[in-house]
């Protein structure tokens, strides 16, 4: 199965849990960019033939749609303000995926841990129960901060530890950023979660 394929399957899935949540948002500021860079590769055709620009447009709103309800960002003013987000279809090697430019979610006026920043985004992933099986596995990681699907594991622990955790620490993260949101949020410093973090699920 192509990487491409892979990718756009979790666009679909994360399109149809949208329509679950019963809202909409007005994405109309938001311009979405597709462009296939494969040309006539085997996948390149494969996206013209199965999927397509059009389509790939309407499922990169849907998905922003869904960030947004999963962010608790169903007032404009909570959002950060995206102009455009872009597609770029193309061949690489052992990737599936890459992103690069503007991110949707707050990095806390460039202040937050970029692994803190990725985490948010592969929280998504977790969000929408689609992932593939070599990501990280509860426990895994050596910093909490170590980025991508290791700190979104540890992002879902929080959520655990209080539900709709992940969308305050990203509406807190809007101007500026500490280490302390762990502690007003849970109570506890951000090492102490760790450690519990990783002692719950031994180690692993």
């Amino acid at each position: 199965m192509s990487h491409f394929y892979l990718f756009f399957s979790s666009l679909l899935t994360l399109a149809a849990l949208q329509g679950t949540c019963g809202l909409r948002f007005d994405v109309s500021s938001v311009h979405f960019d597709v462009i296939n860079l494969a040309g006539s590769s085997p996948g390149g055709l494969r996206f013209t033939n199965e999927i397509g620009i059009e389509k790939a447009q309407q499922i990169m709103e849907k998905t922003t749609h869904f960030i947004w309800h999963m962010l608790h960002e169903m007032n404009p003013a909570d959002r950060k303000q995206v102009e455009n987000v872009s597609m770029f279809i193309d061949n690489y090697i052992g990737a599936e995926a890459m992103t690069f430019g503007n991110i949707i979610n707050w990095n806390g006026a460039g202040q937050a841990p970029i692994g803190l920043i990725e985490g948010i985004a592969d929280y998504t992933i977790l969000k929408a129960n689609y992932y593939p099986p070599a990501y990280a596995k509860r426990g895994q990681g050596d910093r909490w901060d170590q980025g991508y699907d290791f700190t979104a594991r540890f992002l879902e622990y929080c959520e655990s530890l209080r539900g709709g955790f992940v969308a305050v620490l990203n509406k807190k993260m809007k101007d500026s950023f500490n280490v302390n949101y762990f502690v007003e949020l849970l109570g506890k410093p951000v090492d102490q979660l760790w450690s519990e973090y990783k002692a719950k699920y031994n180690g692993s």
